[in-house]
């Protein structure tokens, strides 16, 4: 579907919770006429372009759902990594074993940011665990 096409669909928010597609509308009057048509029971007319913002709001939050929390990968750096931890990755790593996505914040810093500065100060750090661990840090911060 091209973008001018999808740009006027229409989508209506039912009051049970159910999401149903209006079709291809001009403006909000002819989606609310259709809507109305159908019986929908109707909390919210979408248009398409707020609900492929939508979408990709929530499609981001089920990636970040499904990836493991910060403070367990910090706890594996640890056991990989033992006493060894360069001194100059330490406080980003104590400050990871706090946090659970890269959204979080650890005081004024964003958990985003820990993670990126960790990444730079751990070249020390090498071995199967820690490519994997870096992929996986690497893959959250993009």
């Amino acid at each position: 579907m091209m973008y001018e096409e999808f740009s006027r669909m229409w989508f209506a928010l039912c009051a049970d919770g159910t999401l149903s597609v209006l079709g291809d509308h001009g403006d909000y009057e002819s989606a609310d006429k259709t809507a109305e048509d159908l019986g929908l029971d109707v909390i919210w007319l979408i248009p398409g372009d707020d609900a492929a913002q939508w979408a990709d709001t929530i499609n981001s939050k089920q990636k970040e759902k499904k990836m493991r929390p910060l403070n367990v990968i910090a706890t594996e750096i640890e056991n990989d990594w033992q006493e060894k931890v360069n001194f100059a990755a330490r406080p980003y790593l104590d400050a990871m074993h706090s946090l659970n996505t890269v959204t979080d914040h650890f005081g004024m810093d964003t958990a985003d940011s820990i993670v990126r500065y960790f990444l730079s100060n751990a070249t020390t750090w090498r071995g199967p665990v820690a490519r994997s661990i870096k992929a996986e840090l690497k893959a959250m911060i993009k």
